[in-house]
């Protein structure tokens, strides 16, 4: 399996057209998303995801000093912390 790496430069917005747009199911994409890319996405701060990173409430892979998500370590991230209604059946991405 051939990964993909997309990056931006620090502190530096990526245009729209270069984002990624989310798969349906993320697991369906080959690609490994660096930190930048995860924050952009989901709209969370680089401290916040330093934070998972460093609790081990999120998965990923480290090369050196480079950190990168595999789409299956966002999912699997994001379904265990789904807050369902009560009587609501469990869905997936």
């Amino acid at each position: 399996m051939k990964l993909q790496t997309i990056s931006a430069a620090p502190e530096q917005k990526l245009p729209a057209n270069i984002l990624p747009e989310p798969p349906r199911r993320l697991a369906d994409n080959n690609q490994a998303f660096t930190a930048d890319i995860v924050c952009q996405l989901y709209n969370i701060s680089k401290r916040k995801l330093a934070n998972l990173i460093a609790d081990q409430q999120i998965g990923y892979l480290k090369f050196g000093r480079s950190v990168r998500f595999l789409p299956r370590h966002i999912e699997e991230f994001i379904n265990s912390h789904e807050v369902r209604p009560k009587g609501s059946k469990p869905t997936k991405l």
